[in-house]
């Protein structure tokens, strides 16, 4: 993550279907989200200036990246949430990896180990 340029991106396939703008729908969460792709004025995190943009009604078209608007703070957020993920991970199997195997143990299986 920290090496990759997300502005030498490019990604040919299928994309939201551009149209007119301003054209509201309600999602299947029943948030309110654009129907169509507003080519004219649009902020997204890609940009057509690597091919044309598209016409209205085609769906497989080429988006490219763009540069990150704050490279270190990109770099902080995302190096503080694997950090995080790190520490909940050892804390939450570290502290069971003890008597985990103990506890599942059938009681009938831990007397017969005792009993011989």
């Amino acid at each position: 993550m920290a090496f990759f340029a997300p502005e030498t991106h490019v990604s040919s396939g299928l994309h939201q279907l551009p149209g007119p703008c301003g054209v509201e729908e309600s999602d299947i969460t029943g948030n309110t989200r654009d129907k169509f792709l507003c080519v004219g004025d649009y902020t997204e995190d890609f940009t057509f200036a690597c091919t044309t943009p598209p016409a209205h009604d085609v769906q497989w078209y080429t988006v490219c990246g763009k540069e990150h608007l704050n490279y270190p703070a990109y770099v902080a957020a995302v190096s503080g949430l694997a950090l995080a993920g790190i520490a909940a991970f050892f804390s939450l199997f570290s502290a069971q990896g003890g008597s985990a195997g103990r506890a599942a143990t059938p009681a009938s299986a831990r007397e017969r180990s005792t009993a011989g």
